[in-house]
């Protein structure tokens, strides 16, 4: 038994963030394939985490019985309590993939952390952390800040913020005075 994956963390969180707590479609940030995906929810159905439901609606559909029923995947109390801080669920072992999937699975993963809270908590004091601290000012942050807070050059600060943004966090950029200022968007 292990600790559920990076990639699972990503659907897990966001079939929270949806009223219908439906994990399909997956986030447009998962970049795997059909047969990843597919092995992924499986075992998150296997585990208790996520479960059919029947549907009526087109999209979202997992399967199609063949009777025409549409059925649905959504997360359940299990899945939330371990995204809430509950107990930690345990996932059985998924079988190995070939290294190419697994690599790009890495790549997924460093990308795909949840928002503005996780990203400073991971490392209190670092720089990432830093920015986000500087952009959820009232005013945010013009870039010679950000460079100052970090000694990044400007193209590492600006690539990181390209970062915090694939990591679903709303970054508003507005020039004023003929100064461009970075914050975050209010919630």
């Amino acid at each position: 038994m292990r600790k559920l994956t990076d990639t699972q963390l990503v659907i897990l969180t966001a079939a929270v963030r949806r009223d219908s707590h439906a994990v399909l479609p997956l986030p447009k940030s998962l970049k795997v394939n059909k047969g990843t995906a597919t092995r992924v929810l499986k075992a998150l159905l296997a585990n208790g985490l996520i479960e059919e439901q029947p549907t009526t609606l087109r999209a979202g559909v997992w399967r199609q019985d063949q009777a025409g029923q549409r059925y649905m995947l959504t997360i359940t109390n299990t899945g939330m309590a371990g995204l809430e801080g509950g107990p930690a669920p345990a996932i059985k072992k998924q079988p190995a993939t070939h290294a190419k999937n697994n690599t790009q699975a890495q790549h997924v993963a460093a990308q795909d952390k949840p928002a503005n809270e996780d990203v400073a908590s991971k490392r209190p004091g670092g720089k990432l952390a830093t920015i986000l601290e500087l952009l959820q000012r009232s005013k945010g942050a013009p870039l010679a800040d950000l460079e100052k807070a970090t000694g990044w050059q400007s193209h590492s600060v600006r690539a990181a913020l390209t970062g915090l943004r694939k990591r679903d966090i709303l970054i508003l950029r507005e020039t004023q005075n003929g100064v461009t200022r970075y914050r975050v968007a209010a919630a």
